[in-house]
């Protein structure tokens, strides 16, 4: 586990898709493609990219890191590792972080 700060930021967007915010979400765009919408200003200033390969991998690095710190916490607290439906603590014990 880490205790590096660094090792669990990931790049996240102004807003996300709605309903998901208790989700760990992976972005590989920045940016509205289409750019459009008359109700929405989030974007209007901003260009569309496609974010690379080397910028995604440090990002799922950092979700699987923030997901053990989450179900290791869970652990802690006496929650039996749950985070929503996630497995209990016999899989953190297993892959030897308890």
């Amino acid at each position: 586990m880490t205790d590096n700060a660094e090792q669990v930021i990931m790049e996240m967007g102004p807003m996300g898709p709605i309903g998901d915010g208790d989700s760990l979400m992976l972005r590989v765009n920045r940016h509205c493609p289409w750019n459009q919408c008359l109700f929405c200003a989030v974007y209007k200033r901003e260009r569309f990219s496609r974010r690379s390969e080397t910028e995604l991998i440090v990002d799922v690095d950092a979700l699987a890191r923030t997901a053990e710190l989450l179900e290791r916490t869970s652990c802690d607290i006496g929650l039996e590792g749950r985070i929503l439906q996630a497995p209990p603590c016999e899989r953190v014990a297993s892959q030897g972080y308890s």
